[in-house]
């Protein structure tokens, strides 16, 4: 059950944890994510591409149609990379494109090179992670260094090995090969998962999180308006305000 390995080009430490242990790997320049796994019970035989449509979601050339290719997509952050994040509008769209990849397939790495907390808050930090795991429904990883998180890695192949991948997704990689009607499909598959981001929010329920979505389509457009003060809608007060407030921008 072969793995394959690939390493963001600007993943030189990693690059080099790989090279050094004598592990095959190939770099490519993505678009989302640091390293993927790619897995499958059979040869994998792939391309891997960026798509030039507004959406810029992988998409894989697949080659062997009896044996589906999986992606399984980490974004490595060090404490000091994930304060940076925390104020970049580009983290909130990142994590809103993650979201639409299927289910247990996204990590995040976070690396704990500031064990005093001195670049990145304890609060922040334990914000970020909680909201990470609980309200993106994303995994979360905690290393203590880029030696460990290439050792979580390697791990992470090892057991795909041994063990395969349940597609409880019933989706693919060859699924995930974007043309305008799959496009539609995860178009569609986004809007319910901002119902559910919604519906997390306290206070928000499935009608008041309606009434946003049927003004504000989109987290993006949603979040411009809270942070610009202009949000309105009728049925919405300043208590619920405030809880969208907190739970949109308290660790981003």
């Amino acid at each position: 059950m072969p793995v394959k390995y690939i390493l963001d080009t600007r993943e030189k430490g990693l690059q080099a944890l790989f090279t050094k242990n004598g592990m095959s790997y190939e770099t490519r320049q993505l678009d989302l994510g640091d390293i993927l796994i790619l897995y499958s019970k059979g040869e994998i035989i792939q391309n891997v591409e960026q798509d030039s449509n507004e959406s810029k979601l992988l998409k894989e050339e697949i080659k062997i149609q009896e044996h589906p290719i999986y992606t399984f997509t980490i974004e490595r952050k060090s404490y000091k990379d994930l304060k940076a994040s925390l104020s970049d509008t580009r983290y909130r769209e990142q994590k809103s494109r993650y979201i639409q990849l299927p289910k247990g397939t996204v990590y995040y790495i976070f690396e704990n090179n500031d064990p005093q907390f001195r670049e990145l808050g304890k609060k922040q930090f334990v914000g970020s992670y909680i909201h990470t795991m609980l309200r993106d429904r994303l995994g979360v990883l905690l290393t203590s260094s880029m030696e460990e998180t290439y050792e979580y890695i390697i791990k992470m192949g090892e057991t795909l090995e041994k063990f395969g991948w349940e597609d409880t997704n019933q989706t693919s990689s060859q699924e995930q090969a974007v043309d305008s009607t799959q496009i539609k499909k995860k178009r569609a598959k986004g809007s319910e998962v901002y119902r559910q981001q919604l519906c997390c929010i306290p206070g928000i329920s499935a009608g008041k999180a309606d009434l946003i979505i049927k003004e504000y389509k989109d987290m993006t457009s949603l979040m411009e308006v809270v942070k610009n003060n202009t949000f309105k809608i009728k049925g919405i007060g300043k208590v619920l305000l405030e809880n969208i407030k907190e739970s949109l921008f308290f660790d981003i």
